[in-house]
């Protein structure tokens, strides 16, 4: 049995509700979505199982999505294929043996630039799906394309910053 990281768990749902605070609070306009969930599932650990994330990522998309002003499955539906490609996400970006030794993601051991890069795909995914979900047949492609970039552009920042929180707290244990 794997032992559970107390601190990773609150700091995961506490980031989860500074999400829910984004989504309620923080209205930039129609064109930008700010989000931190994909970051979020990407840190879930590797040893979980691929069905676990899927799980805990719906669990996640559907609180933000009830507890915000928002569209009820839209996250949900966004976030649950990025918890899906979780390790091959992984595998892709950052090696292999990452996977198979079920290695918690740090920027020491992977690199700072390797990580952002897995983050931002992660995100970019997300996003891909969210804005053709919440446009779908209603908005223009111009729009939607412009939206998924301001959307990326305004996520970066978080991005890092999460990245940060983990990765840190990874390279301490």
């Amino acid at each position: 049995m794997v032992r559970t990281d107390t601190k990773f768990v609150a700091t995961w749902i506490f980031l989860v509700l500074v999400q829910i605070i984004i989504c309620d609070c923080m209205f930039l306009g129609p064109l930008v979505t700010v989000t931190l969930l994909p970051v979020l599932v990407i840190f879930l650990p590797l040893y979980a199982r691929t069905e676990t994330t899927m799980l805990i990522a719906f669990v996640a998309g559907f609180a933000v999505d009830w507890l915000s002003d928002g569209v009820l499955g839209l996250n949900m539906a966004s976030l649950v294929p990025v918890a899906l490609l979780q390790k091959p996400l992984v595998r892709l970006f950052i090696g292999e043996d990452t996977v198979v030794r079920t290695e918690a993601l740090s920027s020491k051991k992977s690199g700072t630039t390797r990580l952002f890069a897995l983050s931002t795909i992660a995100t970019a995914i997300f996003l891909l799906l969210y804005v053709a979900l919440d446009g779908a047949g209603e908005r223009t492609f111009g729009f939607c394309a412009l939206r998924f970039a301001c959307s990326l552009a305004a996520s970066l920042p978080l991005i890092a910053i999460v990245q940060h929180i983990f990765s840190t707290r990874n390279t301490r244990d």
